[in-house]
């Protein structure tokens, strides 16, 4: 074979007829030509300079038309042309290059070498396998011959290699091409083959592939890859849980605010850059001049995004893909049926496909820019090289351009601890399935999402690979100059983000101390609940006119709002001072809201349904059950009607998940209200509003948090789901009038007697209207199934709860621990604990010997850090009980505000209870 003779008859009979009709090819090709320089000769059509071609100007007419008249003449004139299109163009002009010995080849002739190259490593690679198989004088021969027809075009090769290729990928294909793609090819398919055909079949199979049909070799090596019945209910199982619109929007809204917020980065990174350029004498890396203008390059790129993501929705894989024999994860329903199956997640990687075209023209313009600024040019003479850089980049420039549009659409190679995740998901796999992925179903984007939200922190400028601070520490040392340029533009880049989010930060911080920024709330699951009724949202802005907003699929802002906002939650609500105990709780309110944003979520499910009741965990299997519904129907159905039912058998969540509603009973909470799901949660432009009913509003005047569920059970027996629900919402019903009843319920009780008044009123409203209902079980008793009634908070929920009583008193916080009663909050550093239930209530007074005029009272309040241990139980008459009631409400609200402290507050109740000080002792305190 040789790369270096004209032989093409049919060219050559064009070029006779050419002549016939008295072309004169010097002059045409002038004409047709985009830039001609008859100072230099310099000869261009699009992007190929024709002069670089040792051939006559009739010859260079021929190549001009066949370029004119190929279907990506635009791309080529644009100033991109693709990996794909040159290796087209290379083989269509590879029988017509003639060279001079010794002349440097340019990247078309570059491209159709590095081709020939790997033909002939084919061949020999066959030559070697026949002659391996069949040893015969014949086959020897011809394997010798073919190594060395290899070795002299390898010769040839390893001399062309010093001038780059266009867009970068030439370089990286000469890099590869003594392994050959057609080696490459035959290696993996004798790996992914072996299963199925013999080594000697296989590579027949290669041999009769089209070298030039990139899509047919990619599915011919996806068919070798076997599918397990595994996959066909792994690959049905993820496309049904992102079936969801909603995830879709989601990933939309993450991508184009994190585009927008980087965008915004750029005047901030030049700054960093003019400066550190003025210090250092070294050359700009990024400049103020690229905004705007980027964004415009960012949009041409989409032609070629489009293209690919219209690919990825088809087939399943791009071009690139194809070309580069990467195989993307294994699909396991083929042709029309594995179209249809895969269309969510394949709708993902077009979107996500479609972001990274945008991101690599976007930055390639950046760095094309700054470079060209760098040499001191203007006007048409910078455009002319902006664009000259853009059509031609370096291997480093297509490298760091790479690296951070790769970045930016969250798949960057995650941490050693998301890899380790990773690697626990894929332990253990039966036959394709692997369980633990159930439970963690993603890992890499949701950490990356992480890592991009930090970065846009003050610990952002902490990064020491390629940031600020890092590049002093580690003093970096550069391999060349275009390394140390993309070095210089990434630590640039990586202060932008961290300043102007810790400026959003700064200057979201007032509004965040009204209140009108929410990290995840009260450490109290009772407080939160309070919130809940009145529309509060964790992770979320409170804006006026239209209520609260979810920042939690803003990225990156997700991350530096939810710290701020933890921050002031942590101070409005457990006290929390700036030391190192407020550090340590800021710390874990963090994490906790991190697992809610990512694939915590899954592990934070698991824990909660193996150590949780066992409602929590019927809960939990049912929905990993009915997860093989499709979310876009589920999803639809809950817009339709987001009421929330009860669901206490899997058939029950299966006819929820597929909208049979009919025969469910729907859930009420304490007051009555039907219970319903917000229909697109955590999107920002579906704000939830608050809404107070006057009962509400006075529960929250009075500091009652927390309305328990009514009992589930008579005497023995559990009530329906249809029994529970009517009873659930005419209990709600009568508690709305009762609450609102002033005599019943005056309104200056301490919030611990207003609770004691509420559960008291309940206990009368349960009997009644179990006597309405069930008039045959009057005198059964009314009580709660221990087993199904839902722990207040989550496993992650009580780890920040009691590391943060641990930390602030330790042999208090290990006294109820192993007492077994229940932490609640933190106030100004003073442990408080859960009510006992109404239960244990009853049950302590009757063995105390109540009678119905006497109360059981806590000598030291719950509010003021007493315990429900039985030395701090008294019972007293009611009239006696009712007069503490200002006293203590005094020195728990000074306790709360920080005015008092524990042990202070704690003496002067025992003391005014003992009769040694006086009320106006306590009130008389500011």
């Amino acid at each position: 074979m040789s790369i270096c003779n004209i032989s093409d008859k049919q060219e050559l009979e064009r070029l006779k007829e050419l002549k016939r009709r008295g072309v004169d090819g010097s002059k045409l090709l002038k004409e047709m030509t985009d830039e001609f320089d008859p100072e230099t000769g310099a000869l261009r059509i699009g992007n190929i300079r024709l002069d670089k071609f040792n051939l006559s100007d009739d010859e260079k007419l021929i190549m001009g038309e066949l370029i004119k008249e190929g279907n990506d003449y635009t791309n080529q004139r644009r100033g991109v042309m693709s990996w794909e299109q040159t290796e087209a163009l290379a083989q269509e002009l590879e029988p017509k290059l003639k060279m001079k010995s010794g002349q440097t080849l340019n990247a078309e002739q570059l491209n159709s070498l590095a081709g020939a190259v790997g033909g002939l490593t084919k061949k020999a690679y066959i030559a070697a396998q026949t002659a391996a198989t069949e040893p015969t004088e014949i086959n020897l021969a011809i394997s010798q011959g073919a190594r060395e027809e290899l070795n002299m075009a390898l010769a040839s090769l390893s001399g062309a290699k010093s001038e780059w290729g266009r867009a970068g990928s030439i370089q990286r294909k000469l890099n590869e091409a003594i392994m050959s793609r057609d080696a490459k090819l035959i290696r993996q398919a004798l790996k992914l083959g072996t299963s199925k055909f013999k080594e000697e079949d296989i590579v027949s199979l290669v041999s009769k592939l089209d070298p030039n049909d990139y899509f047919g070799q990619y599915r011919f090596l996806d068919g070798l890859r076997k599918p397990q019945m595994g996959d066909y209910i792994m690959e049905l199982w993820y496309n049904s849980i992102l079936s969801g619109p909603l995830t879709h929007i989601r990933n939309f809204v993450g991508n184009t605010s994190n585009l927008i917020f980087e965008a915004s980065t750029k005047p901030f990174a030049s700054l960093y850059d003019f400066t550190r350029s003025a210090i250092t004498k070294n050359e700009r890396s990024i400049r103020i001049g690229e905004v705007g203008k980027d964004v415009f390059a960012g949009f041409s790129g989409l032609r070629d995004g489009l293209g690919k993501a219209f690919s990825i929705m088809k087939n399943g894989f791009t071009i690139d893909d194809a070309v580069k024999l990467e195989l993307r994860n294994k699909q396991a329903f083929k042709g029309g049926l594995g179209t249809i199956v895969n269309v969510p997640s394949r709708l993902l990687q077009a979107s996500d496909t479609l972001t990274r075209a945008y991101l690599m023209s976007n930055e390639l313009y950046g760095q094309a820019y700054s470079k060209a600024k760098n040499l001191k040019l203007k006007g048409v003479q910078l455009r002319n090289k902006v664009a000259e850089l853009m059509a031609n980049p370096s291997p480093e420039m297509m490298r760091s351009v790479h690296e951070w549009a790769t970045r930016n659409v969250f798949q960057e190679d995650g941490t050693k601890f998301i890899k380790s995740i990773g690697k626990l998901r894929g332990a253990l796999d039966i036959k394709g399935i692997k369980p633990i992925t159930f439970i963690v179903p993603f890992v890499e984007t949701p950490g990356n999402l992480v890592k991009v939200g930090l970065r846009a922190t003050p610990l952002g400028i902490f990064n020491l690979k390629g940031s600020p601070l890092g590049e002093q520490i580690l003093k970096n040392k550069y391999k060349t100059e275009e390394d140390k340029f993309s070095q210089n533009r990434k630590s640039a880049q990586n202060f932008g983000r961290a300043i102007l989010g810790s400026l959003i930060m700064a200057g979201m911080a007032t509004w965040a101390a009204s209140g009108n920024i929410t990290g995840q709330g009260p450490t109290d699951k009772k407080e939160r609940d309070a919130l809940y009724r009145i529309g509060w949202k964790p992770q979320s802005i409170k804006v006026p006119g239209m209520g609260w907003i979810s920042y939690k699929n803003i990225t990156p802002l997700n991350i530096p709002l939810s710290i701020l906002g933890n921050m002031i939650d942590g101070y409005i609500y457990d006290d929390v001072a700036p030391d190192t105990q407020g550090l340590t709780t800021l710390f874990l309110s963090e994490i906790k809201s991190i697992s809610d944003q990512s694939f915590f979520q899954g592990i934070n499910g698991f824990i909660n349904a193996i150590y949780g009741t066992d409602q929590e965990r019927q809960n939990y299997f049912s929905r990993f059950a009915t997860s093989i519904i499709p979310q876009a129907y589920q999803q639809t159905m809950r817009i339709y009607d987001p009421t929330i039912y009860s669901t206490s058998t899997f058939g029950d969540a299966m006819k929820r998940a597929l909208g049979l509603n009919d025969g469910l009973s729907p859930k009420y909470d304490a007051l009555g209200n039907k219970i319903t799901g917000q229909r697109a949660s955590g999107l920002p432009f579906f704000p939830s509003k608050e809404t107070i009913s006057p009962t509400e509003q006075k529960l929250i005047d009075l500091g009652v948090q927390y309305l328990s569920p009514p009992p589930d059970r008579i005497g023995k027996r559990k009530m329906t789901d249809e029994e529970y629900s009517e009873f659930t919402r005419k209990v709600g019903e009568e508690l709305n009038k009762e609450l609102l009843n002033d005599r019943k319920l005056p309104r200056d009780l301490s919030s611990d007697k207003a609770q004691d008044e509420v559960d008291d009123i309940r206990a009368k409203i349960y009997k009644d209207v179990r006597n309405e209902m069930f008039p045959d079980n009057k005198n059964e008793p009314l009580t709660f199934n221990d087993n199904s009634v839902q722990n207040p908070n989550t496993v992650l929920d009580n780890v920040v709860l009691y590391a943060k009583a641990v930390g602030t008193d330790p042999v208090t916080a290990f006294n109820y621990i192993f007492s077994g009663q229940k932490i609640r909050r933190i106030d100004n550093k003073t442990i408080i604990v859960e009510r006992m239930t109404l239960k244990e209530s009853e049950k302590i007074k009757q063995q105390l010997g109540s009678t119905p005029e006497m109360r059981l009272d806590h000598i030291v309040p719950l509010e003021l850090g007493g315990s429900n241990g039985r030395n701090n139980l008294q019972l007293i008459p009611e009239e006696k009980w009712a007069s503490f009631t200002r006293s203590e409400n005094h020195l728990g609200k000074l306790l709360r505000e920080g005015k008092i402290e524990k042990s202070k507050a704690q003496k002067m109740i025992k003391e005014f209870k003992q009769g040694k000080i006086k009320e106006k002792d306590i009130l008389n305190i500011k």
